[in-house]
């Protein structure tokens, strides 16, 4: 991680702590803080390294648009799961503060049976020579079984105790209204932004779209959803970046939209597989709406078979 306040490592320090109290033996896989860590001083400032177990692809690789697509079973048994992950971790008095599909990940089977032949297999090449900057292993395009069907939380450089709730610095992939408008970040703020998580592994898009990069645009893209804010909440003015001020000289109000959007609508709208064999190739066709699913749960031993094209739509050449 580039040079960071202190209170980062103090975070991430602290939640260590907390979970290898809750966990003196093995410790719960779940939750991924570090296994060590240790600083670089280099002519860009001090970086903190944090060692971390070897991990399988994030959600947000598995659920990427046209890229790959999770099919509707597969995510809601990831969803059941990170749901449970986050209440275990409310239960230990821990607030995450930056859910989303980048910090939630696969855990793979141990590796240790594989030659170094195995593990480059892992390793797609393309035609340029070989580069220093290894890039992450294609999993999904493996002829092994080594993912498996159980999911891991990690980025805790945010976290804090629940029993000291603080305001914590709007990130652009954890906007939560309440963070947005300068409030306190709270449980409640991680209930938000899973439900916002379910929604990308379902989808394979942002409910937001691409240009919400700040806590202006994304509060305007939360009243076409939901309505205005609380009148309680008092909402601040915006500077030039979109982030919210104090300072009403330097600051303005924003900008009023009499736009509505549909959040059931937006989920209707949701397709699941190409409606033509070459359609990842090219102009995508109408696409396939969703309106009534089977809820029954895929078995818990066939989800990550060696075909796991049952669960997943993935084309590595897109």
């Amino acid at each position: 991680m580039a040079e960071q306040p202190s209170s980062i490592e103090e975070n991430i320090t602290c939640c260590h702590d907390i979970l290898a109290h809750h966990d003196q033996d093995e410790g719960d896989p779940r939750f991924i803080t570090y296994k060590r860590h240790f600083h670089i001083d280099g002519p860009n400032g001090r970086h903190l390294c944090l060692v971390l177990p070897f991990c399988g692809p994030n959600l947000h690789s598995l659920s990427n648009y046209m890229n790959s697509r999770m099919k509707p079973q597969f995510v809601q048994a990831l969803a059941y799961q990170a749901t449970e992950i986050l209440r275990n971790l409310h239960a230990r008095g821990i607030c995450h503060g930056n859910i989303r599909p980048g910090n939630l990940l696969l855990r793979i089977r141990n590796l240790d049976h594989l030659g170094d032949q195995g593990i480059y297999r892992l390793k797609i090449l393309g035609p340029e020579a070989p580069r220093y900057n290894v890039g992450f292993l294609d999993f999904m395009s493996s002829g092994e079984d080594n993912l498996l069907n159980e999911l891991s939380l990690i980025g805790f450089d945010q976290a804090f105790q629940i029993s000291s709730p603080k305001t914590i610095e709007p990130l652009t992939e954890f906007l939560v209204p309440e963070v947005a408008v300068k409030k306190p970040a709270s449980p409640a703020s991680d209930v938000w932004a899973l439900g916002v998580t379910i929604l990308n592994m379902r989808s394979g898009i942002s409910l937001f779209p691409w240009h919400v990069d700040c806590p202006e645009y994304f509060i305007t893209e939360c009243v076409k959803y939901f309505g205005e804010l609380p009148t309680s909440w008092e909402e601040p003015f915006y500077d030039e970046q979109g982030r919210p001020t104090s300072d009403k000289t330097a600051g303005r109000t924003r900008d009023v939209c009499d736009k509505i959007h549909s959040l059931k609508q937006w989920i209707r709208d949701i397709w699941d597989e190409p409606t033509q064999s070459n359609e990842n190739e090219s102009t995508p066709a109408k696409p396939f709406f969703v309106r009534d699913e089977d809820g029954s749960h895929p078995r818990s031993h066939d989800w990550l078979s060696d075909d796991i094209s049952s669960i997943i739509n993935y084309d590595p050449k897109t």
